[in-house]
């Protein structure tokens, strides 16, 4: 079978039990063939965006006003559970349509600097700065060549595997 009748098979599982690429004009061919796929995906992708970022615009258009009514409602049923909560001392408001829930919070504590805080506590009160401690792969790749045994002592490192070196291959084809 010659390049030319090759491209006339369709796209099923057979492509690879007639096609073997087995010189450098067949590998040509595949670049090109698989150049143009990608083009051809590449365009696809590029459509497909296109209306996704359409149809995501009508949404937001679509979606607006919506929840300006949503927000209003929202804030009419929150001054209610509040005033509930005030008054008749209602945590939960229990109604046909839903609930309105009120829970009291305890207070948080947030980092808004980080650099400025760890800056401060690092002098004043470094018990407040918490260290974590992970593996140190550069200095243990330098320890560990090719075997989990440390050459100074001979002693086997645990918990710690090898993952031997490879081939990667990569295809590039050209636009």
């Amino acid at each position: 079978m010659d390049l030319d009748e090759f491209e006339i098979v369709t796209d099923t599982v057979e492509k690879s039990e007639h096609f073997v690429v087995d010189n450098d004009e067949k590998a040509s061919w595949a670049l090109r063939k698989l150049a143009t796929l990608r083009k051809k995906m590449a365009e696809q992708d590029a459509i497909a965006q296109k209306e996704i970022e359409r149809v995501q615009q009508w949404l937001e258009t679509a979606k607006k006003s919506l929840e300006n009514d949503a927000e209003f409602f929202e804030s009419l049923l929150l001054m209610y559970a509040q005033k509930q909560r005030v008054d008749e001392g209602r945590a939960t408001i229990s109604l046909p349509y839903g609930k309105i829930k009120s829970r009291a919070t305890r207070a948080k504590v947030q980092v808004v600097n980080e650099e400025e805080f760890l800056a401060w506590a690092k002098e004043s009160q470094p018990e407040l700065i918490r260290v974590k401690e992970t593996a140190n792969i550069s200095e243990l790749s330098k320890l560990v060549k090719d075997s989990l045994v440390v050459s100074d002592t001979g002693e086997i490192i645990p918990a710690v595997t090898v993952i031997p070196d490879g081939i990667s291959y990569t295809i590039e084809t050209e636009e």
